[in-house]
């Protein structure tokens, strides 16, 4: 059996202008590189520039000795050049096979169906090779329902020698999209060194506000007002709560333009290192949502020891555990009930990081796509 040499294919990953994007990507494409030395990224990134069209590639190895090879394609049509990738598959996979023949792949992994994966199906089926498509999108019903590229998608799907989801809830969404039975569950992965939980609790007394974090880019289908109205009754009932609130975005600065009965720190967004120190200086954590298909920030939070309070919506529900979540209906009396329980029993840290440590790590991760890969490659049956 040849061993495993993955060209691993993407459209969401961190760019010089934008580092936050896809960074779940990039830490699976890291715990991958921590079992299986030959793995070389290609991120096709369309920016938006003035020109009409330029483009260019990039080699670079990252912190971890990772390769990624960027092709940059710059345009004021940068919106129509990436709806378009799905329909120009066959010349991305020339340019793609070409640019990237030194490296000699034994596998194709693709990152979210479209348009890594349409564009990944079609180098697997030039090349011969096994395609690994991992999926992430909270928008496939959509996209498949509506977009000209749906039938290239779901015959990605189908061939694919294996997909990989993050959640069951987005295992359940594509079910509906494929016949293909060979769907595993792949959580993403999260840096356990950074998120490592903290020794005890903060301490609480009377004079000690009880501390809140919230992380996100805040636009919708994010919901801050949800809490925010609940710490704000809180706050008006004489609890003494405090908030800080990383990363910005349309729906929390609807919220900076308001006054409070209680602190809320705006800090923007921040780097991986600082919010792991806010997260286990803070008591709980706090996410709501309309929809997610898993939530790296809720899966850190945890990591940290820090207890949360979420959404009931899509795969924020599989994180439910006694001692480590609770669980809020979208209304802000639910969430005022459900912060009120929550800070009424005691956590410990330890046995909060430990409900999700285990399940995230990057070595757990990597070892689960390593053993998807020999399964691919053998073309036998993977236990889920």
């Amino acid at each position: 059996m040849p061993e495993a040499r993955v060209l691993f294919l993407t459209c969401w990953y961190p760019s010089d202008k934008n580092q936050g994007s896809g960074i779940f990507v990039r830490n699976h494409a890291h715990a991958i590189k921590k079992q299986v030395q030959d793995i070389l990224v290609v991120h096709i990134h369309v920016e938006n520039e003035k020109t009409i069209l330029s483009s260019n590639w990039n080699y670079s190895k990252d912190e971890s000795d990772l390769e990624v090879l960027t092709l940059t394609i710059s345009s004021r049509f940068h919106k129509v050049i990436y709806s378009l990738m799905p329909l120009m598959r066959l010349v991305y996979r020339r340019i793609i096979i070409k640019k990237t023949a030194w490296f000699k792949p034994t596998i194709i992994h693709s990152s979210i169906i479209a348009p890594a994966g349409i564009i990944g199906h079609s180098i697997s089926q030039k090349l011969k090779l096994p395609h690994v498509i991992t999926e992430h999108w909270s928008k496939i019903d959509k996209f498949m329902s509506k977009n000209l590229s749906a039938g290239y998608a779901r015959k990605a799907y189908s061939k694919a020698s294996a997909l990989t989801v993050v959640s069951d809830y987005l295992k359940r969404n594509i079910e509906r999209h494929t016949s293909n039975n060979n769907i595993f569950k792949v959580p993403n992965s999260i840096d356990t060194d950074t998120f490592s939980v903290k020794k005890e609790s903060p301490l609480r007394d009377a004079a000690t506000p009880i501390r809140f974090v919230a992380i996100a880019a805040w636009k919708y289908p994010k919901r801050p007002d949800l809490f925010i109205e609940a710490l704000e009754k809180l706050a008006l009932q004489g609890i003494n709560v405090h908030l800080d609130m990383i990363g910005n975005g349309p729906s929390a600065d609807l919220h900076k333009e308001k006054t409070y009965h209680f602190p809320i720190q705006w800090h923007g967004y921040l780097p991986a290192q600082s919010i792991a120190n806010i997260l286990r200086d803070s008591h709980y954590f706090l996410h709501a949502s309309e929809i997610e298909t898993f939530s790296v920030v809720v899966a850190e939070a945890l990591c940290t020891g820090t207890p949360a309070i979420i959404s009931a919506r899509g795969a924020l529900t599989e994180f439910e555990n006694s001692d480590a979540c609770v669980i809020a209906e979208n209304t802000v009396d639910s969430w005022t009930v459900k912060i009120q329980e929550a800070i009424s029993k005691p956590y410990f840290p330890k046995l909060v990081s430990e409900t999700i440590r285990n399940k995230v790590s990057a070595d757990v991760i990597g070892k689960r796509f390593k053993d998807i890969y020999y399964f691919c490659l053998k073309d036998s049956r993977l236990g889920d």
